[in-house]
Formats: structure tokens, sequence, C-alpha cells
């Protein structure tokens, strides 16, 4: 799938491909019942911060509720606990949250 966000005003088009890995197989696959995944997000970009990220992997619904979930402590990067919102991510770093992984993957 592909998922894309606009910024026109303060930056290029960020766009995003998502495709889940199965640890255990070692490639890419179909989801499909309750296998341990890791969604791998590609961003355009060198970084991004956690908030546009969780966006982006359509992880939650608005910048409000990426707030919200950050502020609480339901988010973990890189297996540590991340209450910033602001928090830049760069290439490799796994996000954690509901039980699901996604993986920043840059093309720069």
């Amino acid at each position: 799938m592909l998922w894309g966000s606009s910024n026109s005003t303060y930056g290029p088009r960020n766009l995003c491909f998502r495709h889940a890995v199965f640890p255990e197989e070692g490639g890419y696959a179909q989801l499909r019942g309750t296998d341990p995944i890791t969604l791998e997000i590609t961003i355009s970009t060198e970084n991004i911060r956690l908030s546009q990220f969780l966006k982006l992997a359509n992880a939650v619904g608005s910048g409000t509720e990426a707030k919200f979930i950050i502020q609480e402590g339901e988010v973990f990067v890189n297996s540590e606990l991340e209450t910033r919102r602001g928090r830049k991510l760069i290439n490799g770093d796994i996000v954690e949250f509901q039980n699901e992984q996604y993986q920043v993957l840059s093309l720069h």
C-alpha cells in the first residue's frame, strides 16, 4: 500500500510505503493472523517527528491523538519509553505502539 501526506507549505511531499515483515520468514509477506510483524514505513526525508510518523503510519487518526498517546507513555522508540512528540526518528528506528512495531526506512 502507498500512503502519503502533503506538506507543501513547509517541505516536500512525504511518501510512505507500508510493508509487513515476518521475522521468522526473513522477508516480505501478506498480513495474516496474529503473527508478530514489523511494518516498514518508508519516508522520503532524513528524519521525521514521532507524532508525524504515527499519523503517517496510520497508527493514530490525528495529531491530537498522537500527542495524547505519546504523553500518556504508550509509545516506545527503540525499546525505550518516549514521551516527547517532537522526538526525531531516523532510519532504522523502531516504534512500538499497541502491540505493533513500525520501522523507519529513509530514502536518504
